[in-house]
């Protein structure tokens, strides 16, 4: 066991070490929404909601990724690492874009601080699935 036995654990991306650095960047991302920026409460809740819509996306993404890593297909894993990159990305742009234009939100609030989000989840959303793609079938 001894060393190999170590960086096999090093490698692996646990349940609770997922949902751990998962809770962190939403802190993460409320200290930006509350903390950082000067805007209104109404769009310091806006940006909390993102942060919730982002870490629940962040939590289908690591289920399925997880799931398709034990795949014989060599491809599924990537196909799906590209799919979420896309979904993502299109829907917080029309997120952002619905915020602005439906409810009002001021986009000189909310545009900058909700990219800040987005690039955090998105570089811990990296970071995962590097993890489970080097988790080797048992």
């Amino acid at each position: 066991m001894g060393l190999y036995g170590f960086a096999k654990d090093k490698i692996r991306m646990n349940r609770t070490k997922f949902f751990l650095f998962l809770f962190l960047c939403f802190f993460l991302s409320w200290l930006i929404g509350n903390l950082i920026f000067p805007i209104q409460e109404k769009s310091k809740f806006f940006l909390s909601l993102l942060g919730v819509f982002f870490m629940f996306f962040g939590i289908i993404v690591y289920e399925i990724s997880t799931r398709a890593s034990y795949s014989k297909n060599l491809y599924l894993f990537s196909q799906i690492f590209l799919i979420s990159v896309l979904l993502k990305i299109t829907l917080f742009v029309f997120i952002v874009i619905l915020a602005i234009r439906k409810f009002g939100y001021e986009k000189k609030e909310i545009i900058i601080p909700a990219l800040f989000i987005y690039l955090i989840f998105t570089i811990y959303e990296t970071y995962f699935l590097m993890k489970i793609s080097h988790q080797k079938v048992s």
